[in-house]
């Protein structure tokens, strides 16, 4: 009699590490691509508020530079887009190229709902 030495794995054997595979790839894409978007927002967040600070901080300066009214308090300076150009280019960010939009009354940047619309590119600012 013979003996029966294959070594190996049978097709049924295959077929069903494929199919548990198949099922993991399925489960860990929708994980994975959720981190990604989140991972995203998080930088665009992180972003805004880094423009935010800039401008802030110009508007401040441009305060300082301004005469102070009779009363001791600074005059509020109202940005305009060569400002915001002009500010955020001086402060040379490390951001993310996008586009952001500033609110000249609250003095936030989010994505839309702003009085200027701001585009980071390359290291290149515009603003309308």
């Amino acid at each position: 009699m013979k003996k029966n030495n294959k070594k190996g794995f049978t097709l049924v054997e295959l077929v069903i590490v494929v199919a548990v595979m198949a099922v993991l790839v399925a489960v860990a894409i929708p994980t994975v691509g959720s981190i990604v978007n989140s991972a995203e927002d998080a930088t665009y967040k992180s972003n805004c508020r880094t423009i935010e600070s800039m401008l802030k901080l110009y508007q401040a300066e441009q305060a300082n530079e301004s005469d102070n009214n009779i009363d001791g308090t600074m005059t509020v300076v109202t940005l305009e887009p060569d400002d915001v150009e002009d500010a955020l280019e001086a402060a040379a960010l490390g951001i993310d190229n996008g586009t952001f939009s500033y609110n000249t009354t609250t003095g936030e940047v989010a994505k839309e709902g702003g009085d200027i619309t701001i585009t980071y590119e390359d290291g290149v600012v515009s603003a309308q």
